[in-house]
């Protein structure tokens, strides 16, 4: 009768002669390498939102300064169009920041199965979900100011991405858990 370290052994297939390599695997390198790729790609649309939204935020400033000395439905028309592209900058920066935190996780534990990456997609889809009722709000004001008819359009592209996140977050717990369990197997 085999001892479960030799049966172990046996179904990983690792022989007495040949120990166990340390070092990372060509395959694992390769995705160090993408997700060291990811994670510059990551902060260089961090840095542009940034300036997208000092950008918005100066160019906000000066239709309000326009706006005290002649008012206009033209100037709260682009202040409102300013408001949703701030709020879109700034959410777009928020999901590089959360995405560049988890891909930075996922670098140090050699693995995508850690509580981080399911916890940073939640968050990613509430920001969306919240970009989504920022946006109406916005619309909802600028249709009382300029008193011309408010439409809800419920936007199905964003729907969906926010499920695809909740399943994918989903996925990850489970795998995370696969990954535990394995880990206190061996």
């Amino acid at each position: 009768m085999k001892k479960p370290m030799e049966q172990l052994k046996e179904i990983m297939g690792i022989d007495e002669e040949q120990p166990a390599k340390k070092d990372l695997s060509k395959e694992l390198k390769e995705v160090k390498r993408q997700i060291q790729n990811l994670l510059t790609v990551i902060k260089i649309i961090m840095v542009m939102a940034i300036i997208a939204f000092v950008v918005i935020i100066l160019g906000g400033i000066g239709l309000a300064f326009e706006y005290a000395v002649s008012p206009s439905p033209e100037l709260v028309e682009e202040f409102y169009i300013l408001v949703k592209m701030a709020v879109t900058a700034a959410a777009v920066w928020y999901i590089s920041y959360v995405c560049n935190s988890f891909c930075k996780d996922i670098d140090k534990s050699n693995t995508p199965f850690i509580p981080q990456v399911p916890k940073g997609l939640r968050k990613i889809a509430a920001a969306l979900v919240i970009m989504f009722f920022i946006s109406i709000a916005a619309e909802a004001v600028y249709s009382v100011i300029t008193n011309t008819e408010f439409t809800l359009v419920a936007d199905a592209t964003l729907w969906a991405s926010v499920c695809i996140l909740l399943l994918l977050s989903s996925i990850f717990d489970y795998g995370c858990k696969l990954q535990k369990e394995s880990d206190e197997t061996l």
